[in-house]
C-alpha cells in the first residue's frame, strides 16, 4: 500500500470550460526563490511504504536495477562509477564495478594503468617486468597468433577471395554464395559504354535520387550466349538464352585465372573450369570471361540480340602453335590456393620469370589490332595449354577472336627497350606473393608508394591509339623478346596528352605532354592481411582505410578508337625512366572529367566537365574487397566502404571500363583544365530485354557499391583510423593497442616517456652523478616523470625519487661532450669544439645549433597591426590585408575582426552563388567630428592591417593606455574602435580594435555603408569615475616582450588583481567591454588598465563605440561570488615562462602534462541581453569597492550548459542541463629552455594534423543561441567529460552555452562539408613543440613565405541575420562529424555558416562576392 499527495493546479473559464497554465504572482507568496509569472510546474508524488518488491528506479519499481546502476539503499537504483563497464557494479565506488569501463589497478577501476604498469589481456594493470603470457598468466606458453588472438590457430582472420561463377547459379564445393544475379554489360552493337561483364544482383536497390529517362548516357544491358549449333554440343542448348552468374568467397586467400587450361597450378585447388567467352570479333569490345563448361541458362527474355556471348577461338601467328590449336576454343580454369596459405596474383609482362613464386609461364594475348569485337582485355596464356573435360571443335566458328600480342613502336620511342623486344611476341608470367594479400598496379611512376615495396617496374603500354582498343598493360622494363609473330594484337607505349592531366616542365614531379608513362607494381613492404581498392571521385579513403595514394582517374580519349579500355588511377607525382617527348603516336593517356547527365543533385552537378579524382585505399581490416553494381547495400557479412553511382562512356563513343564513383564525388584538385573533353565518363542506366524488368527499371540509373568483408575487430593495432600490423618505427602501442607517438627524440620507445627511448635518432647524454642545487639550475619535467636538471653546460638527470635512469636523448650533445660512434655524448678529451675543431670556441646553443645564436628555435610572436599596412620597426611582415568585419547593421556574422590578404587563394571548391550566411565586408572609418585629432584625416577611408612577426616570445595589447609594461617593447599604440554602441536599431556588436595612432589612407575611400569603426569612449558608473574619465577616448598599446624572456606567454586572470605565484603581473585593472543592453559597440572582454593615459581626445560625448565596466551578477550559487554581488570585476594580466597557455572549459584541472594556473567559472551576459565574449573568471574573486553597483552596465552572470546539441546524461562524468560551469587556466608542465610550442585549434575536426603536434585535448565547439541576443561571442572547445565544482542545478536564467552544428547546405562548396551539414563540431587543441610561432591566416589556404600549412579550411561564423554573433573560426576543408557522444542532429540551437565576401570596400577582383573566404592555420617551425 502506498500514501499519494496529489497537488493540482488549474484555472477555468465557467462559459467554456476552457483550461489556463498557472503563474506565481509574488507578494506574500516571495519572489525569490518564486519568479513573477513563471508557469508552476508540478509532480505526482508518492510516499512508498512497502509495496514496491524490487527496486525503485527513479519513477518506477523494477525487478532489478539497470546494467549502470547498483541496488542503493532503501532499494534505490543509484549510478554506478563512472569507471565501471556495462556489466555494471555492486556498489558506488570505483573498487566495487563487476567490470571496469578502462583497466583495473589493484581492484580498481582507473582510467589509465599508473607509471610503471602495463595492462595484460584482461585490461588488468600489471608491474612492465612481469614475464606473462597474452593470456595474463605468469610463465604461460600462449601467444598471439598472426589474426590478434590469443591461442589461436591463426585461420579466424583468413583473407576471403572474392570470384564471379560465369554461366551458373550455384558456386562450387565449399565456396559461399554471396549473391546469384543477372550478367549484364554494354550492347555488342554500340561503340560505347563499358566493355567488363558485370553480375548484377537479382534484387537490384537504389537508394539514391534517380531518373527513369533516356539520358543518352552509358548503357546497361543483359547478356546472352550465342554458342549456334557449330559450337560444342554442350553448349547449344542454351544459344540465345540469358546468362547467369552467382557471385563466390572463397576462404582463400587469393584467386587466379588460368587462361589456356582447364588444370590448375601444383597444390592449387580448382573452382570450376570452362571455356572463354567475349563478344563477335566484328561487333564491339567485350571482355574475354571464364564461363563454366557446364552452362546453365537464366531467367528473362531470349534472343534480344544485345550483349552476345561467343567461344573464343585461339588464331596462329604471334600465338604459338603448337601447343595452341588454329580456330580451337579456349579453355580456362578458376583456381585457388592451398588451404591456410594466402597471399596475391599478379601477371608481370614482358617476363616468363616472378620475383615471388611462379605460378605459369605464358605468352600475352588479345584481340587483333584492328578488329573491334572479341574481349579487350590482355590475357596470359599459359604455355601448358590442356582441354581436358572441354569438348572442342576446331573449326573456324566465327565467334570471338584471341591472337598473341606483339611489341610495337620505333627505335625514337624508348631506343634501348625496343632494341631488344620491336616486333616480337610478349611474355608473361603468373607471379604469386604468399603472405601480402594486395597488390597495386601504380601507374604514372616506377617507384612504390610509402610503405608499399617494388615486384617490378616498367611502361604503360596499350593498342595505337587509331586502332581498336585493348587494356593497359605494366610491361617490364627489362622486358624479354618472345618469337616473332605475324598477325597480332599490337602493344605501344604510351604518352600523356595535357589538358585534364595537369603538365609542367619546369617541376621534376609532374607530367610532360608526349613523355612516356612508366608504371610499377607493388605489394605491401611487409607480409600482412589486406585488401586494396580504388575509390573514384574522392582524395580520401574513407574511415578505417588508408590511403596508399591519391591521383587523378585517367583513361583514353573519348573519340579515339584506339588505346587502352580500364580506368587508370594516375599517381599525382611523376617519375621517369627512359623516354622521349617527342610525339610517337602510340597509345594516349588523358585525364577523366565528369559527364553528368540525369543526376540533378547538387553533390553532382556541381562536379560537371570538372577532372575526376581518385584515392587507392588499403584496409588491413578487410579479408576481401569487390565492387557491387546494381546496389548500394552489401550482401550479408559484407559492408559498404562508399557507396555511389556505375559510370562509363557515352554508349556512341568508344568503350571504356565500367566503375564506381563516389555519391560525394569531389573535384581534381586545384590544377588541371576544367572541361577539356578528352576522356569522359557518364552514368550508367539499365537497358530491358535480356536484362529482366523488373526487378530492373529501363532507364533508371546504376548504383554499386564497394563491398569489404570486414574482420570484427582490429586484430592488431590502430593508427589512427586504420587498423595497422605494427606500430611506426616512432610510435608504441598504449594499452588499448592504438599507436602513440614517442617522444620526440626517440628511435623507437616502449611508452611515451623521455626514459622510455628504445634508441635515440640523435644523440644519448648519459647520467651523471651530482647533488642537484636547485640554484642557477633550470629544470625540464617531462610527462611527470623525469627531471633533468641543467647546470652550467652540463645535463643531470634523475627521477622525480632521486634514483638514477640511463639518461635522456638529445638533438645535439651538450657542452663539454662530444658524440662518440655509439652516438653516446661523452667527455670531450679532445677538446674539440662542436664543429670538430681543436681548441675551437663555437659550441652547440640551446637550441642545438653548432654555433648559433640561440634565436632558431626561439619563440616568435605574431600580431596584427591594424591601420597600417606596414610593420613597425625590426618586425617582419607576413602578410598585408584589408580589415574586414560584418556589416554594421547585420546582427548576425562574425564578431572578430578579420585581416583578409590581399593576395587571397582560390579554392576548386567554392561557389560564387550567395549562400546569405556568414557575411563579411571591408571596413571604413567613421571619425568626423569625434574630437581625434589623430583620427580625422582618415574619415571615410578603408582601414588596412599588417601581420607582423617579432623575435620576441609574447606581445600583448594593453587596453587602457599608449605604454607598456616595464621592460616591455612598444610595437604600435594607437585608439580602441569598435562600432557604434546604438542601444535599439540600426548598429550592432563587432569587436574593440586597437588601431594605429596614425592608420594610413593607402586603401582609399569607401563606402561607409558596410562595416564601420568609431572611436571609443569610456563610460564611468561600473568603471570608477575617479579613474576613467567620461567620454574621455580610449587608447591601447600592442608590446612585446624583452629579449631576456626566452619563453613565455601572456593570458588574462579575470576576478582578480594578482597573478599566481610563478607568473609575472604586467599589469591590473577592470575588466570591460560593451553595455549589455546597447545592441552596438564591441563584445570582446578587455582588461582596461588601472591607471589609464590619453593620447589626443574630447572630453564631451562623441556617441560613437562606448565601453563600459564589467560586474558580478550572480548570487546563492557559488558562495564566494555572493560577497562581490554587483561589485566591479578586476582583472590582471599575467606573463609566464611556460609557452602556450589555454583555457581549458568545463574543467577544475588540466589536460595530462599540463598545470594549473587558477581555476574558475565561465561568464558572459545574461542569455537575451546584449553579447561580451565569455570569460573564465577566478573561483576566488576580489573584492574591490570601487565603481557603482547601482549601474549595472555590464552584469556578468554564471554560464549553464543547454542540452540538445550538447549531449547530456545525469551522471557523474556526463553534461547536465542547466548546471554551471567551470574553466581552468592552464600551462605546460615542462620548460624546455630554447624550445617553443604554441597552440592552436583545429575546428571540426577531433585529431591534430601531424605526427609532430601533440593533441592537448579534443572535444566539439559550443557558443550560444542563434534566436537569443546575448551570451559569449567565442567559440569553445569543450571537452567531451565535463569536472563541476559548485553549482546549482535548475535554470537560474544567466548566460547559457549551446553545441554548434555545422549549416553547410546542398549548395555549399565540397562533398566533405556537405557531408556534415546540421551535425555537431568536433575541435582539437593542438600543440607542436617544433614550432616557433603560428597564427591564422585569413583569406587564403597557402601560407606565406617562411610559413607551413598545419591545416586550410574556410572561415565560419554566425549567419547574418541571426540575433547573435560568433567568432569567426577557421573550419578544415575536411570536416568531420563530432563523434564522441553524439548530440542530436539538427537542434538548430548553435549554428556555423561560411563566410562569404560582400560589398565594394573589399575589392572585385582578387576576392569575388558571394565566394567562400579560405583560411589555414600557418606554423613557423625551425
Amino acid at each position: 500500500s502506498h500514501v499519494s499527495v496529489r497537488i493540482v493546479f488549474v484555472t477555468s473559464n465557467d462559459d467554456q470550460g476552457r483550461l489556463y497554465p498557472v503563474e506565481y504572482a509574488c507578494g506574500n507568496l516571495p519572489c525569490p526563490p518564486y519568479v513573477a509569472n513563471r508557469e508552476v510546474i508540478c509532480a505526482q508524488c508518492s510516499k512508498i511504504v512497502g509495496s514496491c518488491d524490487g527496486y525503485w528506479n527513479g519513477v518506477e519499481c523494477v525487478s532489478e536495477c539497470p546494467p549502470e546502476k547498483y541496488a542503493g539503499s532503501e532499494r534505490r537504483c543509484q549510478y554506478c562509477d563512472d569507471q565501471c563497464g556495462s556489466n555494471g557494479c555492486t556498489g558506488p565506488a570505483p573498487s566495487e564495478c563487476i567490470a571496469c569501463f578502462n583497466v583495473s589497478y589493484q581492484n580498481e577501476c582507473v582510467a589509465e594503468c599508473p607509471n610503471g604498469t602495463i595492462p595484460n589481456p584482461n585490461n588488468t594493470c600489471v608491474n612492465k617486468t612481469a614475464l606473462l603470457d597474452c593470456a595474463g598468466v605468469a610463465g604461460g606458453s600462449k601467444d598471439y597468433d598472426s589474426c590478434g588472438v590469443c591461442g589461436g590457430d591463426g585461420t579466424s582472420c583468413n583473407h576471403r577471395a572474392v570470384y564471379v561463377r560465369w554461366g551458373r547459379k550455384s558456386c562450387p564445393g565449399d565456396a559461399r554464395k554471396l549473391y546469384e544475379g543477372y550478367t549484364g554489360s554494354s550492347s555488342a552493337g554500340n561503340s560505347g559504354s563499358g566493355f567488363r561483364r558485370l553480375c548484377l544482383p537479382r534484387d537490384p536497390l537504389n537508394s539514391f535520387q534517380h531518373r527513369d529517362s533516356d539520358q543518352t548516357s552509358a548503357d546497361m544491358f543483359g547478356s546472352e550466349y550465342e554458342t549456334g549449333s557449330a559450337g560444342p554440343s554442350s553448349s547449344q542448348t542454351v544459344s540465345n538464352r540469358p546468362v547467369p552468374c552467382v557471385a563466390c568467397e572463397a576462404a582463400r586467400g587469393a584467386v587466379l585465372h588460368i587462361w589456356g587450361s582447364t588444370a590448375c597450378p601444383s597444390r592449387w585447388q580448382r573452382e570450376y573450369f570452362g571455356y572463354v567467352m567475349a563478344n563477335y570479333y566484328t561487333s564491339y569490345k567485350g571482355e574475354y570471361v571464364c564461363v563454366d563448361a557446364n552452362m546453365e541458362q537464366g531467367d528473362g527474355a531470349t534472343n534480344q540480340n544485345q550483349d552476345r556471348w561467343y567461344m573464343t577461338e585461339t588464331y596462329c601467328g604471334s600465338l604459338n602453335c603448337p601447343p595452341y590449336v588454329n580456330y580451337r576454343e579456349a579453355a580456362c580454369a578458376v583456381c585457388i590456393p592451398p588451404a591456410n596459405e594466402s597471399g596475391s596474383v599478379y601477371i608481370r609482362w614482358g617476363k616468363k620469370t616472378c620475383p615471388s613464386s611462379l605460378l605459369y609461364a605464358g605468352q600475352a594475348a588479345s584481340e587483333q589490332y584492328n578488329t573491334h569485337g572479341s574481349g579487350g582485355n590482355a590475357l596470359c596464356m599459359t604455355d601448358f595449354p590442356s582441354w581436358t573435360g572441354l569438348q572442342t571443335n576446331d573449326g573456324n566458328q566465327a565467334g570471338s577472336r584471341l591472337y598473341g600480342a606483339r611489341y610495337t613502336g620505333n627505335s625514337v620511342s624508348l631506343p634501348n627497350f625496343f632494341k631488344r623486344v620491336s616486333g616480337k611476341s610478349v611474355p608473361c608470367a603468373a607471379c604469386y606473393v604468399q603472405q601480402k594479400e594486395a597488390y597495386i598496379m601504380a601507374p604514372g611512376s616506377d617507384e612504390c608508394p610509402n610503405g608499399w615495396s617494388l615486384e617490378y617496374k616498367g611502361y604503360l603500354f596499350a593498342g595505337y591509339y587509331s586502332h581498336k582498343r585493348s587494356d593497359w598493360v605494366c610491361i617490364d622494363q627489362d622486358a624479354e623478346a618472345g618469337n616473332p609473330g605475324s598477325t597480332s594484337a599490337y602493344w605501344y607505349p604510351t604518352e600523356v596528352r595535357c589538358g585534364s592531366i595537369p603538365c609542367s616542365t619546369s617541376q621534376q614531379d609532374s607530367y610532360v605532354s608526349e613523355r612516356e608513362v612508366t608504371c610499377a607494381v607493388c605489394t605491401p613492404a611487409t607480409q600482412r592481411r589486406s585488401s586494396v581498392y580504388v575509390r573514384w571521385g574522392r582524395t580520401t579513403c574513407p574511415v578505417g582505410a588508408s590511403t596508399v595514394y591519391t591521383g587523378l582517374a585517367a583513361g583514353a580519349y573519348h573519340s579515339h578508337a584506339g588505346s587502352g579500355l580500364s580506368s587508370l588511377c594516375l599517381r599525382t607525382n611523376a617519375t621517369y625512366n627512359e623516354r622521349s617527348d617527342l610525339n610517337q603516336y602510340g597509345a594516349l593517356l588523358y585525364g577523366m572529367e565528369y559527364q553528368i547527365t540525369g543526376l540533378t543533385s547538387r553533390d553532382y552537378t556541381n562536379v560537371n566537365n570538372a577532372e575526376i579524382p581518385c584515392s587507392v585505399c588499403e584496409n588491413v581490416l578487410a579479408a576481401s574487397t569487390f565492387t557491387l553494381f546494381g546496389k548500394d547495400v552489401c550482401p550479408s557479412g559484407y559492408v559498404s566502404d562508399y557507396t555511389g553511382y556505375g559510370f562509363a562512356s557515352y554508349h556512341g563513343q568508344y568503350k571504356t571500363d565500367f566503375i564506381c564513383i563516389d555519391n560525394k564525388p569531389e573535384k581534381f584538385g586545384k590544377r588541371g583544365t576544367l572541361n577539356d573533353d578528352q576522356a569522359l565518363m557518364y552514368p550508367m542506366e539499365y537497358r530491358c530485354g535480356t536484362l529482366t524488368c523488373p526487378p530492373f527499371t529501363n532507364y533508371r540509373e546504376v548504383v554499386c557499391a564497394q563491398c569489404s568483408y570486414h574482420l570484427p575487430s582490429c586484430p592488431f593495432f590502430v593508427d589512427g583510423q586504420a587498423c595497422v600490423v605494427k606500430c611506426a618505427v616512432n610510435q608504441y602501442a598504449d594499452s588499448a593497442k592504438r599507436c602513440q607517438k614517442c617522444y620526440e627524440e626517440c628511435n623507437g620507445c616502449t611508452g611515451p616517456s623521455i626514459t622510455e627511448c628504445m634508441d635515440c635518432t640523435n644523440y644519448h647524454v648519459k647520467s651523471t652523478v651530482a647533488s642537484l642545487d636547485p640554484k642557477g639550475s633550470s629544470t625540464i619535467k617531462l610527462n611527470g616523470e623525469v627531471t633533468a636538471v641543467i647546470k652550467g653546460n652540463d645535463i643531470l638527470v634523475k627521477t622525480i625519487d632521486g634514483s638514477r635512469i640511463d639518461g635522456l636523448c638529445v638533438s645535439a650533445c651538450p657542452n663539454k661532450t662530444i658524440g662518440n660512434a655509439k652516438k653516446e655524448c661523452v667527455p670531450n678529451s679532445l677538446n674539440l669544439d662542436c664543429a670538430g675543431v681543436p681548441n675551437g670556441k663555437a659550441t652547440v646553443d640551446s637550441c642545438g645549433v653548432c654555433d648559433g645564436d640561440g634565436t632558431s628555435c626561439l619563440r616568435r610572436s605574431v600580431f596584427t597591426r591594424w591601420g597600417q599596412s606596414t610593420c613597425p620597426g625590426d618586425t617582419k611582415q607576413i602578410y598585408n590585408g584589408f580589415l574586414a568585419m560584418a556589416h554594421y547593421s547585420h546582427r548576425g556574422s562574425g564578431s572578430n575582426p578579420l585581416c583578409l590578404t590581399t593576395s587571397p587563394g582560390s579554392s576548386y571548391e567554392a561557389t560564387s552563388a550567395s549562400q546569405d550566411g556568414d557575411l563579411v565586408y571591408g571596413t571604413t572609418y567613421l571619425t568626423s567630428g569625434y574630437g581625434v585629432s589623430d583620427l580625422s584625416s582618415v574619415n571615410n577611408y578603408k582601414a588596412s592591417c599588417s601581420v607582423c612577426e617579432t623575435n620576441a616570445t609574447a606581445t600583448v595589447t594593453v587596453y587602457g593606455t599608449p605604454e607598456c609594461p616595464t621592460g616591455w617593447k612598444l610595437e604600435y599604440r594607437g585608439y580602441l574602435m569598435s562600432n557604434y554602441y546604438h542601444s535599439s536599431s540600426t548598429y550592432d556588436r563587432t569587436e574593440f580594435v586597437c588601431i594605429d595612432q596614425h592608420p594610413d589612407k593607402t586603401l582609399g575611400t569607401g563606402n561607409n555603408g558596410e562595416a564601420r569603426l568609431f572611436p571609443t569612449e569610456y563610460e564611468c558608473g561600473s568603471l570608477p569615475c575617479g579613474v576613467y574619465p567620461q567620454d574621455r577616448e580610449a587608447t591601447c598599446a600592442v608590446c612585446s616582450a624583452p629579449a631576456s624572456n626566452r619563453t613565455g606567454s601572456v593570458y588574462t586572470r579575470w576576478g582578480r588583481s594578482t597573478c599566481p605565484s610563478d607568473s609575472e603581473r604586467l599589469y591590473t585593472g577592470y575588466a570591460g567591454t560593451g553595455n549589455a543592453g546597447h545592441r552596438g559597440s564591441g563584445a570582446n572582454n578587455l582588461c582596461l588598465i588601472n591607471s589609464p593615459k590619453d593620447l589626443t581626445f574630447s572630453n564631451g560625448n562623441q556617441n560613437g563605440a562606448l565601453i563600459y565596466g564589467v560586474q558580478f551578477y550572480q548570487s546563492g550559487v557559488v558562495p564566494e561570488f555572493d560577497s562581490v554581488y554587483r561589485r566591479a570585476m578586476p582583472c590582471s594580466v599575467c606573463f609566464t615562462s611556460a609557452e602556450a597557455n589555454i583555457m581549458y572549459p568545463a574543467r577544475t584541472d588540466c589536460p595530462a602534462n599540463w598545470k594549473l594556473e587558477y581555476t574558475g567559472y565561465i561568464m558572459s551576459t545574461y542569455y537575451s541581453s546584449y553579447q561580451t565574449d565569455w570569460a573564465c573568471v577566478d573561483a576566488n574573486p576580489d573584492n574591490l569597492a570601487p565603481g557603482n553597483e547601482n549601474s549595472l552596465n555590464v552584469p556578468w552572470y554564471l554560464t549553464e550548459i543547454e542540452c540538445g546539441s550538447i549531449w547530456c546524461r545525469n551522471q557523474i562524468g556526463r553534461y547536465i542541463q542547466d548546471r554551471e560551469l567551470t574553466c581552468s587556466v592552464c600551462t605546460p608542465d615542462y620548460i624546455l629552455p630554447g624550445v617553443a610550442a604554441p597552440t592552436y585549434v583545429r575546428w571540426g575536426r577531433s585529431e591534430c594534423p601531424f605526427d609532430t603536434d601533440t593533441l592537448v585535448y579534443s572535444g566539439f565547439a559550443a557558443g550560444s543561441h542563434n534566436d537569443y541576443t546575448g551570451s559569449g561571442v567565442g567559440v569553445l572547445c569543450m571537452p567531451p567529460v565535463p569536472l563541476y565544482a559548485k553549482y546549482k542545478d535548475g535554470n537560474q536564467n544567466g548566460a547559457r552555452l549551446y553545441g554548434f552544428e555545422y549549416e553547410t547546405s546542398s549548395n555549399f562548396i565540397g562533398p566533405d562539408m556537405r557531408a556534415v551539414y546540421q551535425a555537431e563540431v568536433p575541435c582539437a587543441v593542438c600543440m607542436n613543440k617544433k614550432t616557433v610561432s603560428t597564427f591564422t591566416m585569413h583569406g587564403s589556404d597557402v601560407c606565406p613565405i617562411g610559413y607551413s600549412v598545419d591545416y586550410w579550411g574556410y572561415l565560419f561564423a554566425k549567419h547574418y541575420s541571426q540575433s547573435s554573433k560568433s567568432k569567426h573560426v577557421c573550419i578544415d576543408s575536411s570536416p568531420r562529424q563530432y563523434a564522441n557522444t553524439l548530440g542530436t542532429l539538427n537542434n538548430n540551437q548553435a549554428r556555423l555558416y561560411p563566410a562569404e565576401k560582400e560589398g565594394s570596400n573589399i575589392p572585385n577582383p582578387p576576392y569575388e562576392t558571394n565566394e567562400e573566404i579560405l583560411c589555414s592555420q600557418c606554423s613557423k617551425r625551425p
